[in-house]
Formats: C-alpha cells, sequence, structure tokens
C-alpha cells in the first residue's frame, strides 16, 4: 500500500496512515484488531493508536497488511474544563501519571526517546444538544513538543 512519488529525480516514499485513534480501551468502539481491519479496507498502511491515558503496548503489531503502532492520549482526568490533550509517540511506558502537567509530560516522554504531538489544539463549541465539550490546547508556555494535529 505504500506509494512512490517522483519529484525532481529523486524518488520518495510515503505511507498512509492515522495517528490519532481510540478503541475499547477508551472512548472507542472497536478493538485494535477491528480499527486494523477497517484501516486496511481504507488503504492505510498503519495506525496509531492513543487511548485516553492507558498504554497497552501488547497491541503493537501487524494486523494483515496494517502495522499497529501504539502511543497514548494523556491529559489530566481532574481538570475542568478539559483541555491540552497530548499525543505522546514512541515510548515504552505509561507517561499518564504526568497529565497534570503538560511540560513534565513532555519530558517524561522525551527521557523514554519518544516524542509528542499537541492533540486537538483548535476546537470549536459543539452544538448544544451533543455532549461534546470544548477542549481546545489551553497550555501555550509549553514547548519541547515535536509536532500539532491539524
Amino acid at each position: 500500500m505504500a506509494y512512490i512519488v517522483e519529484v525532481g529525480g529523486r524518488r520518495l516514499y510515503g505511507w498512509r496512515g492515522n495517528l490519532h485513534m481510540h478503541t475499547v480501551h477508551s472512548d472507542g468502539r472497536k478493538t485494535h484488531r477491528e480499527l486494523a481491519g477497517v484501516a486496511e479496507e481504507a488503504g492505510l498502511d498503519f495506525i496509531v493508536v492513543t487511548d485516553h491515558n492507558v498504554f497497552v503496548p501488547e497491541e503493537e503489531g501487524w494486523r494483515g497488511k496494517t502495522l499497529v503502532l501504539v502511543g497514548e492520549e494523556v491529559h489530566d482526568v481532574d481538570r475542568f474544563p478539559q483541555s491540552s490533550h497530548t499525543l505522546c509517540f514512541g515510548i515504552g511506558q505509561d507517561v499518564s501519571e504526568e497529565g497534570g502537567d503538560p511540560q513534565r509530560l513532555q519530558a517524561a516522554v522525551a527521557a523514554q526517546g519518544g516524542f509528542t504531538f499537541l492533540a486537538h489544539p483548535f476546537e470549536h463549541d459543539a452544538a448544544s444538544f451533543l455532549p461534546e465539550p470544548n477542549i481546545s490546547w489551553r497550555d501555550w508556555e509549553v514547548s519541547g513538543y515535536a509536532g500539532i494535529e491539524l
């Protein structure tokens, strides 16, 4: 499923994937295996499952033609309103205990050789009949993240 693009006489290789998915381990409705099946049907090469404050590395691996990687989406569960969710990639251990301090979380992920993205930085308020809160990023003084989810 990987693709090749030629630019200026150079061959560049790419892969299609999704970096932010949830399973039944947090607020999703499918298992890792089921998500991989849907991803394969959609033509994705990989997915990264980032359940909320749950790290399940034993689910990592190939499912058919789709590579399933496991990260974690960390946030402070005691914060109201919710905000500043962080996608943690390349970690080997759960980092959710650092959810109360986004800068300390950045450091904990970096100490494991991982990197972070700020999740859904600019949410909009949902319609009044939907139970979805605005969980925009609010801790802009934090440094050290590698990317911002768009």
